[in-house]
């Protein structure tokens, strides 16, 4: 029920999460394959969230969630969350699952894919004076 362009789109953010900036090519110097993508449409008319479901779950089928940055955070612990490359107190005592995802967000810090529904009420937010 969304538009096509919006699939299109959730298409290249989960290749693009996937690759984790990995994926490199020479253009004058090394590019990679960071993109922002913004689905923008009438609110419940073209099911954007609805298209971006299927790519977060998507992600989560192929065990791949990790590659996600949180979608509500301050932007201090997304920072935080981003540039942590140290295993974190009580490492040893997590389940297996756990420690296996903490080892490989560790590994690749600041190699995430972020999706933010409403990302209009986030700049709004931010714009107000104590935002």
């Amino acid at each position: 029920m969304s538009y096509d362009g919006y699939h299109e789109a959730v298409g290249l953010f989960i290749l693009s999460t996937i690759a984790a900036r990995r994926v490199a090519f020479n253009f004058g110097k090394l590019r990679y394959t960071n993109l922002f993508i913004a689905l923008v449409g009438r609110t419940s008319i073209y099911a954007k969230t609805t298209a971006a479901d299927i790519g977060i779950e998507t992600l989560r089928m192929a065990g791949l969630d990790w590659l996600l940055a949180p979608d509500n955070s301050t932007p201090q612990w997304l920072v935080k969350h981003m540039s942590t490359t140290s295993l974190s107190e009580g490492y040893d005592k997590l389940p297996e699952e756990r420690r296996q995802r903490a080892f490989m967000q560790a590994l690749t810090a600041g190699q995430r894919g972020w999706f933010f529904d409403e990302f209009g009420m986030l700049v709004s937010a931010m714009m107000r004076r104590e935002g």
